[in-house]
């Protein structure tokens, strides 16, 4: 570790390289500290910290420059660097305007070949000048992003946004597909971190028509930056573009990369989207090929997705899951909601005594699952009361990625309540809310077979008096139908 004197020795270096372009009447105008102490400061003694702080904000300095002399003085690279480009940009602009004030009927015919080469002449000045504009941009453009990056790492949201206006706003003098391609991962993962999966799914998209358009996908590092877009379609529940997706990613694989790391992360999902659609078998037998060659460390979303899918086939049951794998709040999750679909008993006094707390790998007293667990619970033990759902929704709303998700979820969760509680009423006016939310949503969107199945269990309590064509025999040759594909996990609803 440096001494105080080492470091103030530096410091006072770095003073007097500002000294050398400001006079020092000038420094001490700008700050506000006499002109005697700015002199004494430059020479001998201790820089105090309320005058570093004065000249950061007085001349737009570095922090990082004036007090560990890392990058550079803010203000004097990046104004010339600006003045720079606007004269470039100037010269542009002028070179366009020189092409659109030609008439092309002016340079048809061999009389008017001087017009031509006037043309090509400006037109190369254009294109020296737009590679110019280019030079000067890139590494701006990418320190830039390279702080992006690392704002989004820390989850300093405040910043990555302020940054990403920026980088946006210096993409436009630039054309450098690379870094507009990291761009575009990058604003992709602000959205993501923001909640806003919509905008986020439009920013992969552009990224993966990229590497579907050029053919390429080498490795982990290539795969990783598509992860955003398949983990978005997944929780927007565009599972069949999600298969699609990971089915295209895989297929541009080089021979070097369809044993790395991401190429099986890629076949977990995909495994997955194939039991969300019905085909169990080739699901499982993916995930079962996959799983066990994932690095330990490197399983926590391939375990949850192994356990759902173990548990539809009925071949891993809730305290089975409990035990299987790393343990995760993500994993916790999961184990609740199976619990209210199974509406078990034992399984959910289990989550509630063990899930539901502070800590990894625990779920919030306050989050939905676990207020929708302990209302589950509370129904079985004839306990709950008519509106007790309406009231934990309005204080602990589901968080989803899509509406059409937030608004079947709630009526199915509510038409079970009203279910487990005796009041036909209620459910019938649920299980109609269902109906709709289910007709509303677009052909693209597909539900989690859990909540269709739980519709299923809901109506068929109506009987002959639903108020739509599923009637008790209908709903229950639809549970049988997915049993008879292997999906045990769902025997219990019939």
């Amino acid at each position: 570790m440096k001494s105080a004197g080492t470091q103030n020795a530096a410091l006072r270096k770095r003073l007097n390289k500002l000294a050398d372009r400001f006079p020092q009447i000038e420094i001490a105008r700008r700050t506000g500290v006499a002109p005697a102490n700015v002199h004494r400061y430059l020479r001998a003694g201790r820089i105090p910290a309320e005058f570093c702080l004065a000249l950061v904000e007085a001349f737009d300095l570095s922090p990082d420059w004036l007090l560990k002399g890392e990058g550079e003085p803010i203000t004097s690279d990046l104004k010339a660097d600006t003045a720079a480009k606007a004269g470039d940009l100037l010269d542009l602009v002028k070179a366009m305007n020189a092409v659109a004030r030609m008439r092309l009927g002016a340079v048809v015919g061999d009389r008017d070949r001087h017009k031509l080469r006037e043309l090509s002449e400006t037109l190369q000045t254009f294109d020296r000048l737009k590679e110019r504009m280019n030079d000067r941009t890139r590494p701006v453009l990418a320190r830039l992003l390279d702080d992006l990056g690392q704002a989004l790492a820390g989850m300093d949201i405040a910043r990555a946004r302020v940054l990403r206006e920026t980088a946006v706003e210096l993409s436009r003098l630039c054309t450098d597909d690379t870094l507009l391609e990291r761009l575009d991962t990058l604003q992709s993962g602000v959205e993501y971190l923001t909640g806003q999966l919509e905008p986020a799914l439009e920013f992969d998209r552009r990224v993966f028509a990229r590497r579907v358009r050029d053919g390429r996908l080498s490795g982990d590092d290539d795969v990783s930056q598509l992860v955003h877009l398949v983990m978005s379609l997944r929780e927007t529940g565009r599972i069949a573009e999600a298969r699609r997706v990971c089915g295209a990613i895989l297929s541009l694989m080089d021979e070097q990369a369809v044993n790395s790391r991401g190429a099986l992360e890629m076949r977990i999902f995909m495994g997955s989207f194939h039991v969300e659609l019905g085909d169990l078998e080739q699901g499982l037998a993916m995930l079962r090929e996959a799983y066990p060659r994932i690095p330990r460390e490197s399983r926590i979303a391939g375990t949850i997705l192994m356990a759902r899918a173990l548990m539809l086939a009925g071949v891993m049951d809730y305290f089975e899951a409990h035990t299987f794998g790393y343990r995760t709040a993500g994993g916790s999750r999961l184990l609740m909601r199976e619990a209210c679909f199974r509406e078990d008993p034992a399984m959910l006094a289990h989550a509630a005594r063990h899930l539901i707390g502070t800590g990894e790998p625990c779920v919030p007293h306050a989050e939905y699952d676990a207020q929708r667990t302990q209302l589950v619970q509370r129904a079985l033990e004839g306990k709950g009361r008519a509106g007790d759902f309406q009231r934990m929704a309005e204080r602990h709303p589901p968080v989803t990625a899509s509406r059409y998700m937030r608004d079947l979820l709630l009526a199915v969760h509510a038409a079970q309540h009203a279910r487990l509680l005796g009041d036909r009423r209620e459910l019938k006016a649920r299980a109609e809310q269902t109906h709709g939310a289910l007709a509303a949503i677009p052909p693209e969107i597909h539900p989690p077979i859990e909540l269709t199945a739980l519709h299923l269990k809901n109506a068929a309590a109506l009987g002959k008096t639903g108020p739509w064509p599923i009637r008790t025999a209908g709903a229950l040759k639809d549970v049988s139908a997915w049993v008879q594909r292997g999906y045990a996990g769902l025997a219990a609803l019939q």
